[in-house]
């Protein structure tokens, strides 16, 4: 035994002989004074006065246990509880209203001798047997087993005799009640374990299973997958191996359910959204909001999924505009009654301008312009910084975007969309990462973000996939951009701060429940966190900027 593990038990029982023996054993111990020092005042407790008892016990050099194991007289024990505040009546009064083992085991500890300690006793006694009693109520073989493993030596033979009266009783019942859980099962071990265990029992049926189950290997680890991640498999995937009879609707439904097997079954490919048509420039007295996002960043989900909430809540007016109909295409595959179709990805040029009034609470009407960026527009940025060639089309697309950035008459508003868990997904041989740093490298150069921009969010998509709770969802995406995005959040901070953007935020968002890389069950619930941010920074007509009300 070492020298801590020595002076635990010396601490924990306080003997004199512990005392003595990690004094002999240890004589250079850090505790060797400490142990000293106890060994005196239980050897000498009677002849020490009360003031000074006191004072050590509360100072921790030694229990008023140990105290009473050391033979301190009565009278003493009694005024020393007294000081302390340790009085019978009110250990008596705890076992009285909270009847618990905890309540009788204390008050034994200060007054084994007290007027109440046999009654205290004698509760002891009846709840120590509370979990006999039970275990009889209950009355199954894995009942006593547990009590036998929870409280040994407590019964055991009672305990022994019964589970042995119930396993000759109940042996046959048991064979079938365990066949009934297993008969469905698609793991082998299953039968092969039963067959051990209950000779006799369906042996025919479960050499039928075990034969079934090994031809289906293959399948079983395809359904393991998809149940581990269901967006493990695309639907184009599912749909070929339901073709080729690979998987069957059953083991679908096993998977992912009835609605979400009709959903994959009905798929069809969605709808081409309508290619970019900006105007020249944007339209006047409307705060613009600008979505930026690589390819693949959830970007078209995040803004269809914005519009549609607004459209479904009422609080939305769409306006004549370029991007009319794709913000009325793009809305419309969303729908919280039921599953919903993801787009593909827009075209190199696509720059959508979305105009639109927006209904607040108090029935005030807010202009504003969304701004659908295309994703290519990171590629251009990249590439006309470092002197690489861009055609015709995207530098056009750029020197759009440029001449929308710089015009100074509206108020902007920025929402940088990222996928979780993507830094490090990569686009002709550069990451999100490299491509979201190099973007707040440029727009720092040519003064993008200044006093006219009045929000900076990170909108982090795909929180679905975060293993936890949704409430935890935005502490985990902040730590993903802080800890992931590093060269892109560092300096957008910095920027944001020099030139007096104060809601710099990052939001977790997710569409919903998806599933088959194209399938979707709505939910609005984090499309409301962008829906406020713009009613805060946008002004009411009639009224004035919403973050000057709060």
């Amino acid at each position: 035994m070492n020298e801590n593990e020595l002076w635990q038990r010396v601490s924990q029982e306080e003997t004199p002989e512990l005392c003595q023996e990690y004094m002999d054993t240890f004589p250079a111990g850090p505790h060797f004074k400490d142990a000293e020092n106890k060994l005196k005042i239980i050897r000498g407790c009677n002849s020490i006065q009360l003031m000074f008892l006191k004072k050590y016990v509360q100072q921790g050099l030694i229990s008023l246990g140990a105290l009473q194991r050391a033979g301190l007289t009565e009278p003493k024990l009694t005024m020393l509880q007294e000081q302390l505040g340790i009085v019978e009546s009110k250990y008596w009064d705890a076992v009285s209203a909270l009847g618990t083992r905890e309540a009788c085991i204390e008050y034994l500890k200060y007054f084994p001798s007290g007027v109440h300690a046999p009654q205290v006793r004698s509760i002891l006694d009846r709840i120590d047997d509370e979990p006999w009693y039970n275990a009889c109520q209950i009355d199954t073989i894995e009942a006593y087993k547990e009590y036998m493993h929870q409280y040994p030596g407590r019964h055991n033979a009672e305990a022994e005799a019964r589970i042995k009266s119930l396993h000759l009783i109940g042996l046959k019942d048991e064979a079938e009640n365990v066949w009934q859980s297993i008969k469905d099962s698609k793991v082998a071990d299953d039968f092969v374990a039963y067959k051990r265990n209950y000779p006799g029992f369906h042996d025919e049926e479960a050499d039928q299973k075990i034969a079934w189950i090994n031809g289906r290997q293959d399948i079983y680890r395809l359904i393991d997958e998809m149940k581990a991640d269901p967006n493990a498999l695309s639907v184009f995937e599912i749909q070929d191996y339901l073709q080729s009879h690979t998987l069957t609707t059953d083991d679908l439904e096993e998977v992912f359910g009835s609605q979400k097997t009709q959903a994959i079954l009905n798929y069809q490919s969605p709808s081409i959204l309508p290619a970019g048509g900006a105007p020249p420039e944007l339209s006047g007295g409307s705060t613009e909001v600008y979505f930026w996002g690589t390819p693949s960043s959830g970007k078209t989900c995040a803004l269809g999924g914005i519009i549609s909430n607004a459209g479904r809540k009422g609080i939305l007016e769409k306006l004549q505009c370029t991007g009319y109909d794709y913000m009325t295409r793009l809305s419309n595959i969303f729908d919280s009654k039921g599953y919903c179709t993801f787009p593909d990805s827009t075209s190199i040029g696509n720059i959508q301008e979305m105009m639109m009034r927006l209904i607040d609470k108090k029935q005030k009407t807010h202009s504003v312009t969304l701004v659908d960026l295309a994703g290519e527009l990171f590629r251009c940025v990249y590439a006309q910084s470092n002197g690489l060639f861009l055609d015709d089309e995207r530098t056009a697309t750029l020197n759009t975007m440029l001449h929308y950035l710089t015009d100074k008459r509206n108020k902007k508003m920025h929402f940088f969309v990222v996928e979780y868990g993507a830094q490090d997904k990569k686009w002709e041989g550069l990451t999100m990462a490299n491509y979201l740093a190099h973007m707040v490298s440029f727009l720092e150069q040519e003064q993008i973000i200044k006093k006219s921009t009045v929000g900076v969010y990170v909108l982090v998509t795909k929180c679905d996939k975060i293993p936890c709770s949704r409430e935890e969802r935005p502490e985990k995406a902040f730590r993903f951009v802080e800890e992931e995005l590093g060269e892109f959040w560092g300096p957008l901070q910095r920027i944001c701060a020099r030139n007096g953007v104060a809601d710099l935020k990052v939001l977790s968002y997710s569409v919903g429940d998806v599933f088959a890389q194209k399938l979707c069950k709505f939910d609005p619930s984090d499309t409301e966190k962008v829906l406020e941010k713009i009613f805060v920074h946008t002004k009411a007509e009639g009224g004035t900027w919403g973050w000057l009300k709060e």
